[in-house]
């Protein structure tokens, strides 16, 4: 009992510390970090919750029960129950017959229909949320955005190969290998009830796609963008639909608890993985991929439910799954198909940035003229617009004595806050990453002030835009003065804390690139008006809504 008592505690301890984590990683955009961070929650939280289930499973129905005796024995649920049974008598048997256990279309199926409505209302809760443009909808590009900032070879090729496990040519071969063992092991209709939750991922996803009409993401894809629509994310549904049930099958089989637990959370992982290949690769919305996983689960309980019922009512048993040793054999070849296809097949490509020519009037006008927060929100207006190249920016700004941020990554954010803690310098420490029309900050670039000290500094972002003003890129910018640490108001962590009066870093930017003697002419041009506001992190800031117009 106290070690059950200990694993509660350390459950809610691990989801209170993963929340506030997620949220000071995402503040940060450290995607990648964010994605091995749920990788171990998953692990964490489903190691806890099975075990705790598998142990004490006697207990638990032993409590159901007594629980439920102990609701039928009052006498209020008596005469509550005695009066509908008189009022409604067909509608009261029909849910007397849901809750027997000695009949197919008892608790069994009752269970089963009401796992898969809870996924269902998840799935249209995703719906509901792209349909009135709630938070997660202005999320979709920018965690793209973020996952891309920490794009390499090495994680190209990684999650292609999970995207791969769910292309449909490796799923249909997945499929009939593991159709035709169990039908030679005489386990016919565990490979009936396999294909029929496959197919009917298949085709729901066809039907659901053709339904929301949702296109895919826009110059954000690493490979060939498919053809169909976006919502949900096949990729998704069907990894849960088909690995789903093979998971299903093995936790049947299994005899030993560990084995069990470990087959259950390699599947979840293997799901989440696939689920997030289609992100990072740029051909899905994050929320495509939630609603993709959630009506797969509404799918996987559904034909769970139904092999279950043919289990425990059918007067004839099915055969035991394969040896070990045959299954693992037909997963091997299974394994090697799938990485043969995945790196034979897929090719990386890199996203082209498609410019539009305009001018300063039309600019102004069609563009964005503020940051944003990841949810779309609007942060800080910006502060200078320069028309250059980027190689240009950087020698403007090398010569001016500023320095180039690092990567926001973990180990320079490991780097940068020890160098906080120890109060010390760190001239190319990394930013926190902003957004301008869902695209994260390119460059961006600080300045140390006379205190050396990585608590405070002066410092600014820069976007390339997707318009060139005389055949030449337009950049934007938005300045802010690092004054100090201090505990943020939104994320209770150590954060900088800016200076309210962002022009006064905006001037004093101005000054230094000035003296540079590259800068080909520049003026000062009204854009937003005078307004105050929050940045990312909670803290305000007041601004005249001018800025600098640079030409290089």
């Amino acid at each position: 009992m106290v070690k059950t008592i200990l694993k509660i505690i350390l459950a809610i301890a691990v989801v209170y510390v993963s929340v506030e984590m997620f949220r000071y990683f995402s503040y940060w955009g450290l995607a990648l970090n964010i994605l091995i961070l749920l990788v171990a929650l998953v692990i964490v939280l489903w190691e806890i919750i099975l075990s705790f289930l598998l142990q004490h499973k006697a207990k638990i129905i032993t409590l159901a029960r007594a629980i439920i005796e102990r609701i039928k024995s009052n006498k209020k649920w008596q005469a509550f129950n005695h009066k509908i049974k008189i009022k409604w008598p067909r509608l009261y048997q029909f849910f007397i017959n849901r809750i027997r256990a000695d009949r197919p279309t008892g608790w069994y199926l009752t269970l089963g229909i009401i796992i898969s409505a809870v996924f269902f209302f998840l799935f249209l809760g995703i719906i509901q949320d792209i349909w009135f443009k709630d938070p997660l909808y202005f999320a979709d590009r920018r965690i793209i955005s973020l996952l891309h900032a920490t794009t390499s070879e090495k994680l190209d090729y990684f999650f292609v190969f999970f995207t791969n496990l769910a292309n449909w040519q490796t799923i249909v071969v997945g499929l009939t290998l593991a159709a035709a063992y169990l039908f030679i092991t005489k386990n016919k209709k565990a490979a009936q009830y396999l294909i029929a939750t496959t197919a009917g991922g298949f085709l729901l996803s066809y039907i659901a796609k053709i339904i929301f009409h949702r296109p895919r993401p826009i110059a954000a894809n690493l490979i060939a963008s498919p053809t169909s629509y976006s919502l949900p994310s096949g990729h998704a549904l069907i990894s849960v639909c088909f690995y789903g049930f093979i998971a299903y099958l093995l936790f049947k089989k299994l005899k030993n608890k560990f084995s069990k637990i470990s087959i259950l959370i390699l599947f979840l992982l293997l799901a989440l993985l696939i689920g997030l290949s289609r992100t990072y690769l740029g051909v899905h919305y994050p929320s495509d991929v939630l609603a993709g996983w959630y009506l797969g689960f509404a799918i996987l309980a559904l034909g769970v439910t139904f092999a279950e019922i043919k289990n425990k009512f059918s007067a004839k048993k099915p055969a035991p799954l394969p040896e070990k040793k045959l299954l693992l054999s037909a997963f091997t070849v299974l394994f090697l198909i799938f990485s043969i296809v995945s790196f034979g097949k897929i090719k990386i490509i890199q996203p082209a940035n498609a410019f539009a020519e305009t001018t300063l009037t039309d600019f102004s006008k069609t563009a964005s003229l503020y940051s944003e927060d990841l949810f779309g929100q609007k942060m800080e207006p910006i502060s200078f617009i320069v028309i250059g190249e980027k190689q240009q920016i950087i020698n403007l700004f090398t010569a001016a004595g500023w320095s180039r941020a690092e990567e926001p990554n973990l180990k320079n954010f490991l780097k940068l806050s020890s160098a906080i803690a120890k109060n010390i310098n760190y001239p190319t420490a990394p930013m926190t990453p902003s957004f301008y029309q869902s695209k994260i900050n390119d460059l961006g670039f600080e300045k140390s002030t006379e205190l050396n000290t990585a608590r405070q500094r002066h410092h600014t972002r820069y976007w390339e835009t997707n318009y060139k003003i005389n055949n030449t890129e337009v950049w934007v910018a938005t300045a802010s003065f690092d004054q100090g640490v201090e505990l943020g108001p939104i994320i209770q962590l150590p954060v900088h804390k800016i200076n309210p009066n962002i022009d006064a870093e905006r001037e004093f930017i101005m000054t230094d690139l000035e003296k540079t003697g590259l800068i080909g002419s520049f003026q000062k041009i009204g854009l937003v008006g005078e307004i105050k506001g929050t940045n990312a992190a909670g803290d305000s800031f007041t601004t005249d809504g001018q800025a600098y117009l640079i030409y290089l």
